[in-house]
């Protein structure tokens, strides 16, 4: 039986922290935790299962309310060298004007040890209006480790300047690439094994960046654009005989579809890949697809006006 906890603070400036289950080979099991914070300039904190230790069929919620400028958000579940996080589900909710952060990690080493990610959900809505804001989902990390069954997703909601980011089955690649997990602009570098897992990245608004990076077979990716000047980010790589599912919609004017870095093309290597991307201007400048598939029997299909 896991372990219940709630946290509310109002006022500007707070710090909020649970963790449930800690240290190495701990378990932490059926637990829940909500915090909830009302004012700017917060940062909470939820740990389920933290530093080598398995999280399972644990829930964690943070909101962050209308007037949650400036806030910062984090969920671990199963985090750190030889962590397991199973059938977890965690939420995070942020409103204000903007300059928030939100990361959800589920089965994730950052730099020592496997991780294993599997059968988990994660979903950041940044509301109201929120813009300059970034939301990261990454589930299931290190080349020793797996992801499988699991569903992010990431829903921005019309501002300007967002980044979100959906890794499913990465790599860590050492010490110096920490920061490919706490910042969208990080590298992509492949490695675990990630099967029937499900990400998507909604945004409206202008001048915002969606990422979606899968390493595995029978993953599938959904990016929703509907603004002007948006960039669109996709990497998968297939690794048996099964492909990748990815649709990619972008709406409005100016907006682009490319891989990894500047220059690059959107990307899906291996075989029986599938790529759907529609394009739709409303009237300004077009659009641009740089799109890469490597293998055989892959399929793209595109649509624009």
């Amino acid at each position: 039986m896991g372990s219940h906890a709630t946290l509310t603070q109002i006022g500007t400036g707070n710090t909020g922290d649970i963790v449930q289950g800690g240290l190495q080979y701990g378990k932490d099991m059926g637990s829940t935790a909500t915090l909830t914070q009302r004012g700017t300039v917060s940062a909470a904190t939820i740990a389920q299962g933290f530093l080598g230790v398995t999280s399972g069929g644990n829930e964690a919620t943070i909101t962050q309310t209308a007037d949650a400028n400036s806030a910062e958000a984090f969920v671990y579940q199963g985090f750190g060298g030889n962590s397991t996080s199973t059938h977890d589900k965690a939420t995070i909710t942020q409103g204000g004007s903007g300059d928030n952060y939100a990361q959800v990690v589920q089965g994730t080493s950052a730099n020592v040890g496997t991780a294993n990610s599997n059968d988990n959900v994660a979903t950041i809505t940044q509301a109201d209006g929120t813009s300059n804001s970034e939301a990261l989902i990454d589930q299931g990390r290190d080349a020793g480790g797996s992801a499988q069954g699991n569903t992010a997703t990431i829903d921005q909601q019309s501002g300007n300047l967002n980044k979100a980011l959906v890794s499913q089955g990465r790599a860590e690649g050492g010490p110096g690439s920490f920061v490919s997990i706490t910042t969208a602009d990080g590298a992509v570098i492949t490695g675990a094994s990630s099967i029937n897992s499900v990400g998507s990245v909604t945004q409206s608004g202008t001048s915002n960046k969606g990422l979606l990076y899968q390493a595995g077979t029978s993953n599938g990716a959904t990016m929703n654009q509907n603004g002007n000047s948006n960039e669109a980010r996709l990497y998968q790589n297939s690794t048996g005989a099964t492909g990748n599912d990815a649709m990619i919609s972008q709406t409005g004017n100016g907006n682009i579809l490319r891989g990894s870095a500047t220059g690059s093309f959107a990307q899906q290597s291996g075989d029986a890949n599938t790529l759907n991307v529609t394009q739709n201007s409303t009237g300004g400048s077009g659009h641009t697809a740089n799109v890469n598939q490597m293998g055989m029997g892959n399929t793209i299909t595109q649509t624009s006006n």
